[in-house]
C-alpha cells in the first residue's frame, strides 16, 4: 500500500527512527510525496521513503481509503 504525505502547514513532515515524537529524525519528507506503507497504525505508521524505513505519525498520511 502507498500513502501521500499531507500537512495543513509547513512543507515537510518528519520521518523518525522509532514510533515516538522524541525519536531521532531520519528524514524530512516533503508534503505530497508518495511513501510505501509497511505497517499502518492508529497513531504511527511504519513507512519506506528514499530507501529508508522509519515511522511517521499516521495523521500526516492519506491513503486511497481515506478519500
Amino acid at each position: 500500500m502507498t500513502a501521500t504525505v499531507y500537512a495543513s502547514s509547513g512543507s515537510t513532515v518528519n520521518m523518525r527512527l522509532e514510533a515516538r515524537a522524541t525519536a531521532k529524525i531520519l528524514k524530512q519528507v516533503p508534503i505530497k510525496t508518495t511513501v510505501t506503507v509497511v505497517e499502518y497504525g492508529a497513531d504511527w505508521t511504519k513507512i519506506i521513503y528514499d530507501n529508508t524505513t522509519g515511522y511517521m505519525m499516521t495523521k500526516f498520511l492519506r491513503t486511497k481509503e481515506d478519500d
